[in-house]
C-alpha cells in the first residue's frame, strides 16, 4: 500500500513538473540558489527508492527532505537597480564629500569612524553595493558632518565653489563661457553693479535737483530784495514830493533804480534758466501743455506782449518749478537714499558672510527684501518729514530728509521698532482715555442717581 502510494505520488509530480505559481510582477526580484534536480538531494532520493524498494518510509522522509531543501532558497546580496537609489542620497554623498574636504582643509578634529563610514559609503554607492544599513551609518556620519562645520552649511559651501558645465545658461555658452563662477562671487558683482547704477542716477537727479533749487532761491532772494529796494525808493519819493531838494537823496534814489533793475535782470535770467530745467521733466512725462508758457517767456523781451502777460507765464513757470522740486525731494530723492541704505548694509553683511562661509542662496532672498525694506523705509521719511520735523525727539529736526532716509535704509529694523512702539502708545492712549470717559460716565450716573433718591 505504502509503495503504490510512493509510486502514485512520484508519478503525478513527473507528469506536472511545471504546475509552480507564477511570480508577481510587482514582486521585488531576488535571486535565489535554488536546489537543481540533480542535486545531491535528489540523487540521494533516487539511489533510495533503488536500494530500499521494500522499505518506502526512509524514501518518503528523504522526499520530504528534498521538497523542504527547495522551498529553502539561500539569499545572496546582489547589486540594486541603480534607480532604485534615490537621488537625494547621491545629493548627500556629494556633500558630505564636500564638508569633509572643508573639515580637512580647516584642520578640524574629526573622529576616523565618521570619515571611513563617509568614504566607503561612497565606494558603496559606486559600487551599487548600497544596503539600508550602509544608508543607517551614513545618515549618522552625515548628522556629525554637518555639527562640525556649524554655523557653515553645505548650502554656503556649495555657494562658494564654482558651478558645474551643465549648468551653465544658454546667454553664458552663447558669450563663450564653459563655466560660471561660485554663486557668492556673482551675488557681489550683482550687488555692487546695482549699487554702483543706484549711485550714478542718484547724482544725477540730486544734481538736477541742485540745479532747479539753486534757481528757485536767487529768484526767491532777488524778490526779497527787491522789495526793501522798492520799499526805501518809496519813502524817498515821498520826501522827494515833499519838495526837499537833497543832492544826497536824489543820488541814492537814481543808485536804488540802478539796483533794481539789475535785481530785475538776475531774477528774469534765473526764470529763463528754469524753462530748460523744467523742459526735461516735461519730455520725460510727456507733457506738453505748458509749451505756450516756456515760449512766452523767452520771447518776453523780443515780442510787444504787455508786461503783465510776461509776468504771468514768470510766475507759472515759478510754481511748476516748485511743484517739481517737491516731488522730487519728498519721493524721488528720499526713495533713492532709502535704497542706497539698504544696499550699504547688503555690502556690509556680504563681506562677513563670504569671510565665514556662510552665505547661500537663500541669503539673496533676505538681501532683496532687506533691499525693497530700505526703499520703503527713506520714502515713509520724505512722505511724513513734516510731521516728523516737528518732534524734539533725538534731534530729528536737525537733521537734513536724505540724511535721514539713508539712516532710514541702513537701520531698517530700527525704524520699525519705533513705528511699533509708536503704534503701540497710541492704542494705549485711546484706551486709557476711554477707560477715563466710561469712569466719569459712571460717577456722572451715580450722581444723578444720588440726586434723584433725595
Amino acid at each position: 500500500m505504502e509503495k503504490d502510494k510512493f509510486d502514485k505520488q512520484h508519478k503525478n509530480d513527473n507528469q506536472k513538473p511545471n504546475d509552480k505559481p507564477l511570480a508577481r510582477e510587482d514582486e521585488p526580484k531576488v535571486k535565489h540558489e535554488q536546489v537543481d534536480k540533480e542535486s545531491p538531494v535528489k540523487e540521494e532520493v533516487t539511489q533510495c527508492k533503488d536500494e530500499n524498494k521494500d522499505d518506502t518510509s526512509a524514501c518518503i522522509d528523504a522526499e520530504n527532505n528534498s521538497q523542504q531543501t527547495e522551498q529553502k532558497s539561500v539569499v545572496v546580496d546582489i547589486k540594486p537597480d541603480e534607480k532604485n537609489i534615490s537621488q537625494a542620497i547621491r545629493k548627500m554623498v556629494e556633500n558630505s564629500e564636500t564638508m569633509l574636504s572643508y573639515i580637512l582643509d580647516k584642520g578640524i578634529d574629526i573622529d576616523r569612524n565618521v570619515v571611513e563610514t563617509i568614504v566607503k559609503s561612497k565606494y558603496t554607492l559606486d559600487q551599487g553595493e548600497w544596503t539600508a544599513s550602509c544608508e543607517i551609518d551614513f545618515r549618522m556620519a552625515y548628522k556629525e558632518l554637518t555639527k562640525l562645520i556649524f554655523p557653515v552649511t553645505v548650502e554656503s559651501l556649495i555657494a562658494s565653489l564654482p558651478s558645474p558645465k551643465d549648468k551653465v545658461g544658454k546667454i553664458a555658452q552663447f558669450l563663450g563661457r564653459d563655466h560660471l563662477g561660485a554663486l557668492s562671487s556673482r551675488s557681489v558683482n550683482i550687488y555692487t553693479s546695482l549699487t554702483c547704477i543706484t549711485m550714478i542716477m542718484l547724482m544725477v537727479i540730486q544734481i538736477y535737483f541742485y540745479l532747479g533749487s539753486t534757481r528757485l532761491n536767487n529768484i526767491q532772494q532777488c524778490n526779497q530784495k527787491i522789495a526793501q529796494k522798492e520799499t526805501r525808493k518809496a519813502e524817498l519819493m515821498l520826501v522827494l514830493d515833499n519838495g526837499a531838494e537833497n543832492s544826497a537823496i536824489s543820488l541814492e534814489n537814481e543808485n536804488l533804480e540802478n539796483e533794481l533793475f539789475e535785481l530785475n535782470a538776475e531774477k528774469q535770467c534765473n526764470i529763463e534758466l528754469l524753462v530748460p530745467w523744467i523742459q526735461y521733466i516735461r519730455n520725460i512725462t510727456f507733457n506738453q501743455n505748458g509749451n505756450d508758457i516756456v515760449s512766452d517767456v523767452e520771447n518776453a523781451e523780443n515780442t510787444t506782449a504787455a508786461a503783465e502777460d510776461a509776468l504771468i507765464a514768470s510766475v507759472e513757470t515759478i510754481q511748476e518749478a516748485q511743484s517739481y522740486l517737491l516731488i522730487l525731494g519728498i519721493y524721488i530723492l528720499p526713495l533713492i537714499y532709502g535704497l542706497i541704505g539698504g544696499f550699504t548694509f547688503v555690502l556690509r553683511e556680504l563681506i562677513s558672510e563670504i569671510r565665514g562661509l556662510t552665505f547661500s542662496r537663500g541669503t539673496n532672498t533676505k538681501y532683496l527684501l532687506r533691499i525693497i525694506l530700505g526703499a520703503i523705509a527713506g520714502l515713509s521719511v520724505g512722505l511724513f518729514w513734516g510731521d516728523l520735523e516737528k518732534t524734539q525727539q533725538f534731534g530729528i529736526a536737525s537733521l537734513s530728509p536724505m540724511l535721514l532716509a539713508f539712516l532710514a535704509g541702513y537701520c531698517v529694523e530700527y525704524l520699525f521698532m519705533f513705528v511699533e512702539k509708536f503704534v503701540l502708545d497710541f492704542f494705549k492712549r485711546n484706551e486709557s482715555s476711554s477707560e477715563k470717559s466710561r469712569d466719569n460716565a459712571k460717577e456722572t450716573a451715580k450722581e444723578n442717581h444720588i440726586e434723584k433718591n433725595k
